[in-house]
């Protein structure tokens, strides 16, 4: 019953480099780093007959970590609001039908 099947497992890597000064050169900010992950997706889809399909997917995805531009420094009467760097976010998807 089964019609098909597919496994996808990709791996990405990016990579970032920052070096913020301002015209002054007051305060300067540089940072890299890199961000590494295995995402991964799943579909099935199934011939119930030959007017009826149904489908099912599972996916898991990330945007990778980086640099904000437009940060604030560390104050002790105004703390920032945006900090100079940001963590990868990772997502999952499960889409049927």
């Amino acid at each position: 019953m089964l019609s098909e099947l597919y496994l996808d497992f990709p791996y990405s890597e990016d990579t970032f480099t920052t070096d913020v000064t301002n015209f002054l050169n007051v305060e300067s900010f540089q940072e890299e780093g890199t961000t590494d992950e295995i995402t991964s997706r799943v579909v099935a889809e199934v011939d119930f007959s030959e007017d009826l399909m149904g489908y099912f997917a599972l996916a898991r995805g990330f945007k990778p970590g980086g640099s904000n531009l437009t940060f604030g420094f560390d104050d002790d009467n105004a703390p920032p609001k945006v900090f100079p760097t940001f963590e990868l976010k990772l997502l999952t998807l499960l889409n049927f039908g």
